[in-house]
């Protein structure tokens, strides 16, 4: 099964657009990843803005910053594992939420 699938669709962009920060130096022009992920301006400054803010909530030792020349630098501690990044945002989604409780109880009650 597709993580994203489970997420909704702003957790999916946020998650879409840390990829990309991985990707090659951390160091990004904001219109190129925006371009590739084919997002408008306010859709783009609005996930990245949320993605700063959990990322500062949630991990502390990550740092995320937006420059004035539309550069985006993500800096990770070596000790970071992007796999609790991924659970953080499954943990909320409740799409998983629905699944881990079929799986743990084996039914679902509606009422």
């Amino acid at each position: 099964m597709d993580i994203y699938s489970l997420l909704d669709k702003n957790d999916q962009v946020e998650l879409k657009i840390f990829n990309e920060l991985m990707k090659k130096n951390m160091k990004h022009q904001a219109t190129e990843i925006r371009k590739r992920l084919n997002l408008s301006r306010g859709r783009f400054s609005e996930r990245i803005e949320s993605l700063i803010a959990r990322l500062k909530a949630t991990f502390p030792d990550v740092s995320l910053n937006k420059t004035e020349d539309d550069l985006i630098a993500l800096l990770l501690p070596l000790s970071f594992n992007v796999s609790d990044l991924y659970y953080c945002y499954l943990k909320e989604a409740v799409n998983y939420k629905i699944l881990t409780h079929l799986y743990q109880d084996g039914k679902l009650d509606i009422f």
